[in-house]
């Protein structure tokens, strides 16, 4: 484990025997069993968490639970496992879902792990579908951020991480959009049939909140590169989700998980104003600054601990 208090951040989950739901993805065996290596004493609940942060009083081994993006699993999966051990989480949700918008980088983690035999196989459509040439592989930002990932996310591969690369640097949404597009007709999908597939539902996300988890924000439509954004931009994001997530839960939200750990000083001041208490990255490796910028580890790596 971490010489120092984290979170321990899950995204998708699959259940025993089934093909894993995207990378990085956690079987509930393995789930449950890095929860034990953890130490289920060393897990806090949300608002044991909070009080030891304000007081200073975390230890090294101090951790709690939390899960980004609203997905299914978390409900089907991750809560009666969480039950059995009487233990609450962090449950940070993007919202355009609960507008019937879905999230096309979801849609194809299910594709991925429904159509193809293997990531590479459908790496080998991304990469010929715009038409990329082997050279980029030679870009010095990507090999920057495949130095990074390689640290924070060892369950990736090259091909994983040049994915993220060129879809997060160098794709529009509507040129990534065409590409998901073409492969719900190659493998005549359709979008609305797995909707409830692949999200949490509203009735399923009052649930969570009513059994005394708490359920944060993870901005309206869940950007690559919030921190890129102006602040007209991340205001708005951060006002809707909370609003939304207000509504839904009957209680107002006071934490954040930075969507895919980006953010900048405008975030912070936004959350500040809206007054946001929490906040968490999706690393590791920096000092920490503030109490909106908490760090947390992948639960994927420490699979190898409890293999």
């Amino acid at each position: 484990m971490e010489s120092r208090p984290v979170g321990i951040m899950f995204h998708r989950l699959h259940k025993r025997g089934e093909k894993p739901s995207g990378q990085g993805s956690i079987d509930e065996d393995m789930f449950e069993q890095i929860l034990l290596k953890i130490g289920i004493r060393n897990i806090l609940q949300p608002d044991e968490w909070r009080l030891k942060l304000e007081a200073g009083h975390l230890k090294n081994s101090d951790v709690c639970l939390t899960f980004d993006d609203g997905l299914e699993t978390h409900f089907s999966i991750a809560s009666p496992i969480l039950k059995k051990y009487s233990l609450k989480a962090f449950f940070f949700i993007y919202t355009k879902i609960f507008e019937n918008q879905s999230d096309t980088n979801e849609v194809a983690s299910y594709l991925l792990a429904k159509k193809f035999s293997s990531f590479k196989d459908y790496f080998f459509q991304f990469k010929n579908f715009f038409n990329i040439s082997k050279s980029e592989y030679l870009n010095p930002n990507f090999l920057s951020m495949k130095e990074d990932y390689e640290i924070r996310f060892p369950f990736y591969s090259f091909e994983d991480i040049f994915y993220r690369f060129w879809r997060n640097n160098h794709l529009r949404d509507s040129d990534f959009d065409s590409f998901i597009s073409y492969l719900l007709d190659l493998f005549k999908v359709e979008p609305n049939k797995i909707f409830s597939e692949i999200w949490i539902s509203e009735g399923q996300l009052k649930k969570l909140s009513n059994e005394g988890h708490t359920i944060g924000l993870h901005s309206h439509t869940h950007p690559y590169s919030m921190g890129k954004m102006n602040r007209e931009f991340q205001n708005f994001e951060y006002s809707k989700n909370l609003n939304l997530i207000s509504k839904l839960i009957g209680k107002k939200p006071d934490t954040v998980a930075h969507p895919l750990g980006s953010y900048n000083h405008e975030t912070l001041d936004i959350l500040k104003k809206m007054e946001i208490k929490l906040g968490f990255r999706s690393d590791n490796t920096m000092p920490v600054s503030s109490t909106l910028e908490l760090p947390r580890i992948d639960g994927a790596v420490l699979l190898k601990e409890v293999k």
